[in-house]
């Protein structure tokens, strides 16, 4: 069942008569027009009788029709108001008085008032969290795209180390990465994670130029994607061998992982397995350091529900893609994180991705 069918049946559940997508990813997932609109409007509006209309720029509007074929499309020129056509389209369908969802944290506040202005008896609520329960529980089509991508990731990182050595910077390992995924035959959609030495106690850093020298411990971190699906890993290597308190932090670190893929599996709250994975982190006095949710959701967006985070009452169930990626990070030191991605069985869970997970040793000198 598309998207778009699977909308179509919550909202005629739920009373909700149509559904106005505005995010770039919920867009794609209910129609398969990928769109980067920036700050133009694009949007689908899902009716509760299956019917769709794409909303879209008149630049957008050759590419919308052949990726989105059958829809029907309705088009707008700069200097025109987008709005006037969804306004338009739920008069056309009598819905002056009925109710009409929307992504509340996706969309513009001044979208939603246009539309109660012109249209004030019509109720506009939230209908975000029903669209992201849907795209939770992904469909088999959308797990062969989701294992694509992680093949493609996982053997990229296989790869990586052969090409890491001392005099490196951050950019170009990233830089480097990022072709080895294009040539694994995913797509890369934003420039890798790589952190060297003490960078690798920031998660979210940038990869600068500080050069990697030897005894470094290096994080990279990358997404890739596969029929716009994504997948997301991080390993650790080391720039020549390994000291005995990197070696220890990262096997405390590979702990909390099985202990979290452990507690994986319907039924479980994301909460639950986050503590898993924190248990482990803090039992053995590194809990100060663990600073992040163990893991988040996958699907057309890097980060998308269910997550796995400090009392999360998400409910966990087949068919479900998260992260798992439990992390320390030591100050003026370094970092270490595992990431892998799993899908939710009836069982307990399978693990998409296969990129070694040993603390990789690798080259030391420049011009290995």
């Amino acid at each position: 069942m598309t998207g778009q069918a699977k909308l179509a049946k919550a909202l005629a559940a739920t009373g909700i008569d149509a559904f106005l997508a505005t995010s770039d990813p919920a867009i794609y997932y209910l129609s398969g027009f990928a769109t980067n609109a920036y700050e133009r409007f694009t949007g689908a509006l899902v009716l509760a009788d299956g019917g769709l209309r794409l909303i879209v720029p008149s630049l957008d509007a050759r590419s919308a029709a052949e990726h989105a074929p059958g829809v029907e499309l309705r088009s707008w020129s700069d200097g025109d108001d987008p709005l006037e056509l969804v306004i338009d389209e739920l008069r056309r369908q009598g819905l002056e008085r009925g109710t009409l969802g929307v992504e509340e944290l996706r969309m513009p506040v001044a979208w939603a008032d246009r539309i109660r202005s012109a249209l004030p008896s019509l109720a506009v609520e939230n209908g975000g969290e029903i669209l992201s329960g849907l795209r939770a529980r992904k469909g088999p089509g959308e797990l062969v795209r989701l294992k694509a991508a992680c093949v493609a990731l996982s053997r990229a990182f296989d790869e990586l180390c052969d090409r890491l050595h001392a005099g490196l910077t951050e950019v170009e390992v990233a830089v480097t990465l990022a072709e080895l995924i294009a040539a694994a035959g995913a797509r890369v959609p934003f420039q890798p994670i790589v952190a060297a030495g003490a960078n690798g106690a920031k998660p979210h850093t940038t990869a600068g130029d500080r050069r990697l020298e030897r005894g470094n411990i290096v994080v990279a971190d990358a997404s890739a994607t596969d029929g716009g699906y994504f997948a997301d890993i991080t390993r650790c290597f080391v720039v020549g061998s390994p000291s005995s308190e990197q070696r220890s932090v990262y096997e405390i670190v590979r702990r909390a992982q099985e202990a979290a893929l452990e507690a994986l599996r319907p039924g479980a709250s994301g909460g639950r397995v986050d503590r898993a994975a924190r248990d482990v982190i803090e039992t053995h006095g590194y809990g100060p350091y663990f600073v992040h949710r163990t893991g988040h959701g996958l699907g057309v967006e890097v980060h998308e529900a269910p997550f796995l985070a400090p009392g999360s009452e998400t409910v966990l169930e087949e068919g479900m893609v998260v992260t798992v990626e439990p992390g320390i990070y030591l100050p003026g030191s370094f970092g270490i994180r595992l990431e892998d991605d799993a899908v939710v069985t009836a069982n307990g869970c399978e693990l998409l991705t296969s990129a070694g997970r040993d603390l990789s040793a690798c080259g030391g000198s420049a011009g290995r």
